[in-house]
């Protein structure tokens, strides 16, 4: 047609990497994924508590690796079921909020994920933390304009 070759390029461009964003749906499910998978994670450590000793375990559960899956899981507690919720609502209302979708699902897992793989809380709780709260901001301004 009337394009040029370059803005025919851009236009490729951003339909291919539309097509790698996720839905609202896909992103609560995957959110949903990963918070059954981080609970899972935890639980391993508690049931390798279970034939310590009491002084054992209170060592165990002081232990700086312990503390940081400990702490990231709750972090990642607290704002699973918010996300999920707000996700499945834009979902429910075929809200397009794909960049947000993903960001929010992008951050939650590299917050827990991150602090665990590294055994270290930064820099994964600034990677996973500020995304998470731009995302956030962004959702709720589409469940405002969604109702």
């Amino acid at each position: 047609g009337l394009r040029s070759a370059s803005s025919r390029n851009l236009f490729d461009y951003t339909k291919k990497y539309e097509m790698s964003l996720l839905s609202s749906g896909q992103a609560a499910v995957g959110i949903l994924i990963s918070t059954w998978a981080a609970k899972f994670y935890l639980s391993t450590h508690r049931i390798s508590m279970a034939g310590m000793k009491k002084d054992e375990v209170k060592k165990y559960q002081d232990s700086p690796q312990y503390q940081n899956v400990s702490r990231a899981q709750l972090n990642e507690a607290e704002y699973a079921p918010l996300l999920v919720c707000v996700l499945l609502f834009l979902c429910s209302k075929g809200v397009d909020a794909s960049i947000a979708s993903t960001t929010a699902f992008a951050s939650q897992v590299l917050y827990f994920w991150g602090r665990v793989l590294t055994r270290s809380m930064m820099p994964f709780a600034t990677i996973g933390a500020l995304p998470r709260y731009i995302s956030l901001a962004a959702l709720t301004y589409e469940v405002y304009k969604a109702v």
